[in-house]
C-alpha cells in the first residue's frame, strides 16, 4: 500500500472514536480492539490485563503517532495483527470483533483499504464464529454465596442486573432521572439499548433496598475513589448524574475476585476465561423469568426483538409490569428475604388447610344430622306398620299397590 500523506486528527484519537460509538457497549469493546492493535504494533504497555488511566494515556499517544506515520502498511498490519491474536489463541468471536474494532479505527481516520485488500484480510479470519467458552449458569444459591464479598456498590448493581435482565453497559448509561424506585414494580426507564428501541427494566425490592443503601454512600465514596484517578478522570458528585459512574473494566475485576473469594471463579481451559463473568446474570435472569411466565415474556423483557418487531409476542407495559411481580419472588436472591418468603408460604398453606378441616367439619355435621333425620324417619315408618298390620283395610290396600306395580314392571 502507497504511503499516504496523513496530519494529526485528534489528541485522543481513541476516546474520540469512543465517542462516536452509539452505544457504550461498542465504545468500550472498541477502545479494548484498538488498544490490543497497538499492542501488537508497538509492544503491551498495561501491565495487567486492564489498561489503567496512565496506561491509556500512553495508548493514546501511540495512537495518536500510528495515525501520523506515514511509512506504514495498515493492509500488512491488520494481516500481522490476525495473526497475533491467533497466536494468543484468541476466541474466533473476539478475533473477528477486534479486526472490526480496527478497521473502524482505520474508517474513522482516513486510512481506507482496498478490495483487494479487504478479501486479503478477510481470508485469513476465521470462517466461523461461534460460542468457544464452556460457560456455567448462574443459580441463586451461587448468588447467595457471592454477595458477601461484594462491596456496597457492586451489590447494588449486582442485585440490579439478575432482577431486571439489563445489560451492564445499559445499567452503566443510566441516569438518576431515569431510575423511578417508588413505583411499583420500580423499574427504569433504559435509553443506551444495544438494539436502539428504548424499554423498562424492572427491579424487586430486594435490589431497590440495595440501590437506597448505594446512593446513601454514592457521593462520599466518589470523592474517596477519586484520590487515585489522574486529574482528567475525576468525577464531580455533584455534576455526576449516573447512578453507577464507573467503567466496566474496573467493575469486571472487582466482581472477578468476589468470585474467586467465594470459590466460584474459573477459567475455560481454552479461551481463558471466566465461565461465570458478569454477563451471566442476565442469563440467570433469562431463565428464571421464563420457568415462571414464559419464555416470550422474558425475551420481552430483556429487550430481544424478533424479525417481525415484536409484533406477534408484544403486550402493554401494564400486563408486562404485573408479569414481572410473578416473577419477583423467583428473582429474590437474600437468604433471610426467602426465608420470610417461605415462612409466609407456609402460613398461607397452614391457614388453607385450616380452612378446609372447617369445611369438612362442617360437612361432617351436615351428615351427620341428615343420617339421623332419615333414622328417625325409619323408625316412625317401621311402627306404623307394626301398629297397622292387624288392619284388613291397611293390608288390602299394600295388596293392591304391590299388584299396581307388577303391572306397571310388566308393561315397561
Amino acid at each position: 500500500m502507497p504511503p499516504q500523506k496523513k496530519t494529526l486528527r485528534a489528541r485522543t484519537p481513541i476516546a474520540d472514536f469512543m465517542a462516536s460509538q452509539r452505544t457504550a457497549g461498542t465504545a468500550g469493546a472498541y477502545r479494548a480492539g484498538v488498544i490490543l492493535f497497538l499492542d501488537s504494533v508497538y509492544g503491551k504497555v498495561r501491565k495487567g490485563k486492564y489498561s489503567s488511566p496512565e496506561e491509556f494515556s500512553q495508548y493514546e499517544k501511540l495512537a495518536a503517532t500510528y495515525l501520523q506515520d506515514t511509512t506504514r502498511d495498515h493492509k500488512q498490519d491488520l494481516i500481522a495483527f490476525v495473526r497475533y491474536m491467533q497466536k494468543e489463541e484468541t476466541p474466533n468471536t473476539t478475533l473477528k470483533l477486534k479486526v472490526a474494532a480496527v478497521r473502524e479505527f482505520y474508517t474513522k481516520y482516513g486510512i481506507e483499504l482496498t478490495t483487494t485488500e479487504t478479501k486479503e484480510i478477510v481470508k485469513i479470519l476465521p470462517r466461523r464464529a461461534y460460542r468457544e467458552t464452556d460457560f456455567e449458569y448462574m443459580n441463586v444459591e451461587k448468588l447467595q454465596s457471592l454477595l458477601p464479598f461484594l462491596d456496597i456498590r457492586l451489590k447494588a448493581l449486582v442485585l440490579c442486573l439478575c432482577s431486571s435482565g439489563a445489560r451492564i453497559n445499559e445499567l452503566l448509561t443510566l441516569t438518576i432521572g431515569d431510575l423511578h424506585i417508588d413505583d411499583v414494580p420500580a423499574y427504569a426507564y433504559i435509553r443506551n439499548t444495544k438494539t436502539g428501541a428504548n424499554r423498562k427494566v424492572y427491579f424487586t425490592h430486594e435490589a431497590v433496598a440495595a440501590l437506597k443503601q448505594w446512593f446513601s454512600v454514592r457521593d462520599q465514596y466518589m470523592k474517596e475513589t477519586n484520590e487515585n484517578i489522574i486529574p482528567q478522570f475525576r468525577r464531580n458528585p455533584a455534576k455526576e448524574k449516573r447512578v453507577f459512574p464507573f467503567v466496566a473494566s474496573s467493575l469486571y475485576r472487582q466482581y472477578d475476585k468476589a468470585l474467586l473469594k467465594a470459590g466460584l471463579f474459573r477459567k475455560d481451559d481454552k479461551t481463558k476465561r471466566n465461565v461465570l463473568n458478569i454477563h451471566r446474570l442476565r442469563a440467570f435472569f433469562r431463565e428464571t423469568v421464563a420457568g415462571v411466565v414464559g419464555s416470550d415474556t422474558a425475551e420481552l423483557l430483556l429487550g430481544h426483538v424478533d424479525q417481525y418487531g415484536d409484533a406477534y409476542r408484544n403486550m402493554p407495559e401494564q400486563q408486562l409490569a404485573e408479569k414481572y411481580l410473578k416473577c419477583e419472588e423467583a428473582l429474590t436472591i437474600s437468604k433471610n428475604t426467602r426465608i420470610e418468603r417461605d415462612i409466609r408460604v407456609q402460613a398461607d398453606i397452614i391457614g388453607q388447610l385450616e380452612k378446609e378441616k372447617e369445611e369438612l367439619k362442617a360437612r361432617l355435621t351436615t351428615l351427620e344430622q341428615a343420617q339421623a333425620s332419615q333414622a328417625q324417619a325409619v323408625s316412625i315408618a317401621d311402627t306404623a306398620m307394626i301398629k297397622n298390620a292387624s288392619d284388613p283395610a291397611f293390608v288390602d290396600a299394600v295388596a293392591r299397590r304391590l299388584l299396581e306395580l307388577q303391572k306397571q314392571r310388566k308393561g315397561e
